[in-house]
């Protein structure tokens, strides 16, 4: 398979000289259209189109042969095709197809400032995504409701001949198409264009004072309105589910599960339980279809070649995010090794934390011990991911109402300086409202964000009560430390 040939976008470069370095060829093209949805593709050949004379040639790709790689196919007949869709993946916000590149998204928005609408063609001399294409494609994807696009297409097709081949549920673009075959509207490869008619069907559905609106008018060299300061918004539609962006939704994780039961010669008793927690991380895992991967037992030796491999040989083709699931006895900002090596929990991190990983999303979660205090309760049998001596201390330990620590915001089963709990026979509290909340029914349309992820399970653990040893009666409340800048969703649970 040919090696990707995108360099690295450097941090102290001006644009230009790191516009020279974006580079794809069409081997990698096809490679990103593999994890693209065929409305995804369209969307992003429609962007990076020169003839937009090509309805039938389009049509019968998309919607009569269903080309796979309809994007390849098109690219090698388009002048400066690589830069288009480096900017056309930035305008629709590709995130995961960027990041399958080895780049930014915020590199690459420095440089194209996709919310930009500029309404004169390019003078820079740098062949640019069309400037009515992009107007289209924010009134069609961001600004317009599905009734407000059927609505449209309606009124549209009263002025002109409604096409045989097309339902209004096709894309948006395929639709557009159509209008500049039947001249009802024009896009020329200068960047020019007229888009002056869908005025009129805009204009009866109450949008004549929406900035996008004017925008078109004005793009359409037709006599400037005065652009209202405060433009009214397109109304939202309620009803529609929300759907995660493709690009952040994770598809193909690689889990890996460290699982220590063990620790010979040591006051730490055996975590028998354990396995239960692991039988259930891979069956929800699995049900997700990620690939999962558990060490039992591991050394601290084990643990560096676990992590050391990742660090290098970790396949950004296959996998999408990598999930780290420690599962030990453990004291505060470290877990223990089977050796009885107390690792710290930042040098798994920096493991995971690495330019091969850069972009991806990372998740470590950490079953065990964090501290020598227990979530006190004012009212099942539990046992404690720390030393038995700890517990015999029972009346020395700190204790401390959980719910004083309430939303407060790596994925850990406690707080830290506090202890982690698990059921004797049933497994850990943390694991199991983990795999609980990803496993629950969800709707094909419905998603289940990270940061919703973890406040559930927050939720659920905190509803558990147990009691430790000597009729004291215990809690348990999970912390996140969260450093995304945008939301990440699971897929919907399948148990086969």
């Amino acid at each position: 398979m040919t090696e990707l040939v995108v360099d690295a976008l450097p941090s102290q470069t001006n644009n230009s000289e790191t516009l020279q370095q974006l580079k794809i060829d069409l081997e990698v093209l096809k490679n990103v259209e593999k994890d693209l949805e065929n409305h995804e593709k369209l969307t992003l050949l429609f962007l990076i189109l020169e003839d937009y004379n090509c309805f039938q040639q389009v049509y019968e790709a998309f919607c009569v042969l269903n080309v796979e790689n309809i994007l390849s196919n098109f690219a090698g007949s388009i002048r400066e095709w690589q830069m288009k869709l480096f900017e056309a993946l930035c305008i629709t916000k590709a995130k995961r197809e960027i990041r399958f590149l080895g780049l930014s998204y915020d590199e690459l928005e420095r440089i194209f400032v996709p919310a930009a609408v500029h309404l004169e063609p390019p003078n820079s001399g740098r062949t640019q995504v069309h400037i009515g294409a992009k107007l289209l494609f924010y009134l069609f994807d961001k600004d317009l409701g599905e009734k407000e696009r059927i609505k449209l297409l309606g009124k549209v097709y009263e002025q002109i001949r409604p096409p045989e081949e097309l339902k209004n549920n096709d894309p948006m673009e395929i639709h557009a198409l159509y209008w500049i075959q039947q001249r009802y509207i024009a896009l020329t490869s200068d960047g020019r264009g007229n888009l002056e008619n869908l005025l009129k069907p805009l204009k009866a559905m109450g949008l004549s004072e929406h900035t996008r609106y004017l925008d078109l008018q004005k793009y359409s060299s037709k006599a400037g309105l005065k652009i209202p300061s405060l433009p009214k918004p397109l109304e939202k539609v309620p009803s529609l589910p929300t759907i995660p962006q493709a690009s952040n939704l994770i598809q193909s994780a690689y889990v890996v599960v460290l699982n220590v039961i063990s620790i010979p010669n040591t006051l730490y008793e055996d975590r028998t339980s354990s396995n239960v927690d692991v039988a259930r991380l891979e069956e929800t895992f699995k049900g997700l279809r990620y690939t999962v991967k558990v060490y039992g037992d591991p050394t601290i030796h084990r643990i560096k070649e676990i992590f050391t491999d990742l660090k290098s040989n970790f396949d950004r083709e296959k996998h999408d995010a990598l999930i780290v699931c420690i599962l030990s006895h453990g004291v505060e900002g470290h877990f223990v090794s089977h050796d009885n090596v107390d690792v710290p929990l930042s040098s798994i991190e920096k493991f995971m934390c690495t330019p091969r990983l850069r972009h991806l999303p990372k998740i470590l979660m950490i079953q065990a011990c964090q501290g020598n205090k227990i979530g006190h309760v004012i009212k099942n049998d539990v046992v404690t991911d720390s030393p038995r001596e700890a517990d015999n201390t029972i009346n020395r330990i700190s204790s401390i109402n959980t719910v004083d620590h309430d939303l407060f915001l790596q994925f850990s089963a406690t707080m830290r300086e506090f202890k982690a709990l698990r059921h004797v026979t049933e497994g850990s509290w943390f694991i199991n409202a983990v795999c609980d909340v990803l496993a629950e029914p969800r709707g094909q349309e419905s998603s289940l964000s990270i940061l919703q992820w973890t406040q559930k399970v927050n939720q659920l653990v905190k509803k558990n009560k147990g009691q430790l040893r000597q009729g004291v009666f215990v809690s348990q409340l999970p912390e996140v430390l969260l450093r995304f800048d945008e939301d990440f969703f699971f897929p919907t649970y399948r148990k086969d």
